[in-house]
């Protein structure tokens, strides 16, 4: 079965700034990495000419431990975002486990890219060449097996995609052409059993999808057009009964009836619903407007414009798999992720009565006035 609709917020941003100040040779930095005092501090670096004359700079945690070291072509250590790496630079964990590791040429990725988790296992594994992503990109789960592996060109998404479970099973294929999804997708249970398969044409379901138990008895047949429901859609009970006999056009619902696990007509319910954020869509861009930040380094270049971050609302209304869709500029890009993590949790998503886990794409608009 396909993902339910993704859905679609603009969020339009205000220019602001923030002061700075520093103490002697020590700069220290908040979580956000701008200039504050030592006591509201998450970040210092020390100023020693002598030792950066190679162009190596390390920032430590306020506690002490190394947080980042690399090459640096050019520093403003009062706005760090202006910097511009160099050759590999690496962030660590508190407890000294890796956190990242980026190769950079002038301050654009180029060459292996791997993140960990804090544990010490791979977290994604990617090349890029002149910022873009090329060839296989692979994601990890926590216990170090394998959780999807994609492929690019020059930065977009072709060819097969590939995932697994977390205990080392095939969980599913599908193709990519462009960027979109575009042919056959195949899911599968655990036990290997069938679990889903449909058509997509430029990332729009088309025709007839079908979901199985892990019994391989028939659990949906959905059909659609363009993107829309469109025709029947009929769901049937692990039972083999009847559940639901629906007919759509044009993603509306003209006529249906539901049954209960013994073939009783009941009360008709919704086919699908969208996860939604606590008070709905206007109190989502409140929320977002409260606590994101223009930052400075996108103020000073005079950027603005869209960076689209995608997630997963999941069946008890956490947001997970927190990404970036869209880049807008590195600073922007960053900031987007930060205030999208400390969103609370949705009402999650139902399809056909049950709670699932719902893909979100979320556009936020940064906007000088």
């Amino acid at each position: 079965m396909p993902s339910l609709k993704n859905g679609f917020l603009f969020i339009f941003l205000f220019l602001s700034l923030s002061g700075f100040c520093k103490d002697g040779k020590t700069i220290y930095y908040n979580e956000d990495f701008f200039i504050t005092k030592k006591e509201t501090a998450a970040y210092y670096i020390i100023i020693d000419p002598e030792a950066q004359k190679d162009r190596i700079y390390k920032y430590y945690y306020i506690s002490g431990e190394l947080y980042w070291k690399g090459e640096k072509s050019y520093v403003d250590f009062k706005m760090p975002e202006n910097d511009i790496n160099e050759g590999l630079c690496i962030s660590y964990y508190k407890n000294g486990n890796k956190e990242e590791e980026i190769n950079f040429m002038h301050n654009k990725k180029n060459g292996e890219y791997i993140a960990y988790y804090e544990n010490g296992n791979k977290k994604y594994e990617e090349e890029y060449l002149h910022s873009k992503i090329e060839g296989f990109s692979k994601s990890y789960y926590e216990n170090g097996k394998i959780k999807d592996k994609r492929y690019f060109e020059e930065g977009v998404h072709v060819g097969t995609d590939t995932s697994w479970y977390d205990t080392g099973e095939l969980g599913g294929t599908r193709f990519y052409r462009d960027g979109k999804k575009h042919g056959e997708e195949l899911k599968w249970h655990r036990n290997g059993k069938l679990k889903e398969k449909g058509s997509y044409k430029n990332d729009k379901a088309e025709g007839k999808h079908y979901t199985y138990y892990d019994n391989d008895s028939l659990k949906s047949l959905v059909h659609y057009y363009n993107g829309k429901l469109d025709g029947t859609v009929m769901t049937w009970w692990e039972t083999g009964k009847v559940k639901r006999n629906d007919r759509f056009e044009d993603d509306s619902l003209m006529e249906g009836k539901c049954y209960d696990i013994k073939g009783n007509e009941i009360a008709h319910f919704d086919y699908k619903i969208m996860p939604e954020f606590p008070g709905g869509e206007g109190k989502l861009m409140v929320f977002i407007s409260h606590n994101i930040k223009y930052p400075v380094s996108a103020l000073e270049n005079e950027i603005q414009g869209k960076v689209v971050v995608a997630f997963i609302v999941d069946q008890n209304g956490k947001l997970k798999d927190i990404s970036l869709y869209k880049s807008l500029y590195p600073s922007t890009d960053k900031e987007a992720i930060r205030v999208v993590k400390l969103l609370p949790a949705w009402t999650p998503g139902k399809l056909d009565g049950e709670l699932v886990d719902v893909s979100y794409h979320l556009p936020i608009r940064f906007t000088l006035h």
